[in-house]
């Protein structure tokens, strides 16, 4: 069975031979950067990703933190293929990120059979092989003189008429039926109720929505708040994972001016110095977390009106909606989406 394989990475000798020798698998390359990669697996549709490992840089592995998101996404493995040195490197810098690691690179049939064995089980294990569909059985030849016989699933269908109804006819109105004349029965006078007025509220009270109403409401859109800097818009990552930081940075630094704090002391003592447009505040933070920051935040006259958004690995309902009882601007699931990032900083910065 043939494979499409996905290919980038700086060893070129490896991905020349997956053109050259690597006959079952149809290959095709990409950069490292994450807007190539998703154009190429909309378009070229792969059934793995292969990272040809070379010497790679510490900046090369953050590139691929983020695609490696974007393959779980689409359910596409990752696959590392290079030396023992490279590969030992790789999993210092980028643990337990890869699906599959192949480290012996003598023989390029070794290396084929070893992904199309690998990407068996895979696509075994995510329920992605579908049962072949049986043959289309060709119908036998006509006999001069006999009548075919049509099979159920052949027949045209035919809209059913309704009962009493002729076909292509519209229903004939039905005919009024004589109202029968009741006997003459003298009126019974009955109290009318007057219903009581609506009691007012306490003075106290006056302006407020009663419960009920209060409850049909739907809450009010934040609008957008008008920009702090001039130019691309700034935006503050507040997080303690210096990966995470690396990964917002390749996400938005070709749009926005980025600046980073690892803790909420460093970023309320930059906020004293610089204005920004928006906060992505990590929810949870070893020594002081999101919600006691974004209360200093809208404690203080300078960032109270800053909007936060709030970065969580919590995918608890419950704990989400206490998140959110502290009236963040809006929070984002951690692994972090690029697009669905995108679009809710275009919320807050024109």
């Amino acid at each position: 069975m043939e494979y499409k394989a996905l290919i980038t990475g700086s060893n070129s000798e490896m991905m020349d031979a997956f053109f050259k020798h690597m006959h079952q698998i149809e290959t095709m390359t990409t950069s490292n950067r994450y807007g190539d990669v998703a154009r190429h697996i909309k378009y070229f549709s792969p059934d793995i990703f292969v990272y040809c490992i070379y010497h790679e840089t510490k900046e090369d592995y953050s590139k691929i933190v983020p695609i490696k998101h974007l393959l779980s996404k689409h359910k596409l493995p990752f696959v590392v293929v290079g030396s023992e040195e490279d590969c030992a490197e790789f999993e210092r810098i980028a643990a337990n990120i890869t699906d599959f690691m192949i480290q012996d690179l003598s023989e390029t049939d070794a290396i084929q059979k070893k992904l199309s064995t690998f990407l068996e089980e895979w696509r075994e294990k995510e329920g992605l092989n579908k049962p072949e569909e049986p043959p289309v059985q060709p119908a036998e030849p006509e006999q001069p003189g006999q009548i075919p016989v049509m099979q159920p699933e052949q027949m045209p269908y035919i809209q059913p008429v309704p009962a009493g109804q002729m076909p292509y006819m519209q229903p004939m109105p039905p005919q009024p039926q004589p109202v029968p004349v009741a006997p003459h029965v003298p009126p019974v006078t009955q109290s009318v109720k007057t219903p009581a007025p609506p009691a007012k509220k306490p003075a106290a009270d006056a302006g407020k929505p009663d419960k009920e109403t209060a409850k049909k409401t739907p809450p009010v859109p934040r609008r957008k708040r008008k920009r702090r800097t001039v130019g691309r818009g700034r935006i503050l990552v507040i997080d303690d994972n210096p990966l995470m930081l690396k990964v917002i940075k390749e996400h938005l630094h070709e749009e926005y001016d980025l600046a980073t704090a690892t803790s909420g002391q460093v970023a309320l003592r930059f906020l004293q110095r610089r204005q920004v447009d928006l906060i992505l505040l990590d929810y949870e933070m070893p020594d002081e977390d999101g919600p006691a920051v974004l209360k200093k935040l809208r404690a203080n006259d300078k960032t109270m009106d800053v909007p936060v958004v709030f970065l969580t690995g919590i995918s608890d309902r419950k704990k989400i909606q206490k998140a959110l009882m502290l009236q963040p601007d809006g929070y984002l699931l951690k692994p972090i989406d690029h697009e669905k990032l995108i679009s809710t900083i275009k919320q807050y910065i024109d």
